[in-house]
């Protein structure tokens, strides 16, 4: 795998704040009377609030993030090779490396068990399409439009297991882990 220029570890924001994506499969998950979902908070950042509000609904949450956990939290979050969902927010908008980005949705894809789903929330910024740098965080934004990242979670996925939808609000590409 390539390494990324711009590690993302300065856009951990979440410390007092619970990022839409998990409020709104919270949200999904009550309405439909589900429970008991294990979690991969792919890119989860540093802060647990995702974690302690799916815990509210019955949900577990468990956080990966290479540049804000510690290798012993990694480790064990990436030992499941069988999570019911993997989440990312606000993750691929902040990878500049289309090759990064292929990894990590193959990754997600290999830690789901089948029927698994894949929900992928991003930032969109201004839309432009053109990448900004802040060099003091030492990270990027995209400006890509939600739908730009579809044909990158197509190629893992297969076309016929990819939707884009509004889910309470929030704009989320989804992806089915099917037989194999």
């Amino acid at each position: 795998m390539e390494n990324q220029k711009y590690t993302s570890k300065g856009t951990s924001m979440n410390k007092h704040k619970v990022p839409k994506l998990a409020t709104a499969i919270a949200r999904r998950c009550q309405d439909i009377k589900i429970s008991g979902l294990n979690i991969l908070d792919y890119g989860g950042g540093k802060f647990d609030t995702a974690t302690e509000y799916l815990a509210k609904f019955g949900l577990k949450n468990n956080i990966y993030d290479p540049y804000n956990r510690t290798p012993e939290e990694n480790k064990a979050a990436l030992s499941v090779i069988s999570y019911d969902m993997v989440m990312m927010s606000n993750v691929l908008n902040v990878i500049a490396e289309p090759g990064v980005r292929n990894h990590i949705i193959h990754d997600a894809y290999n830690h789901l068990r089948i029927g698994g789903v894949l929900a992928i929330k991003v930032y969109e910024g201004n839309r432009s399409g053109i990448m900004t740098v802040s060099e003091k965080r030492g990270s990027c934004q995209l400006n890509k439009k939600t739908s730009d990242y579809i044909p990158e979670v197509i190629h893992v996925f297969g076309e016929r297991q990819v939707t884009c939808e509004y889910l309470y609000g929030v704009k989320i590409i989804f992806a089915t882990k099917g037989d194999e």
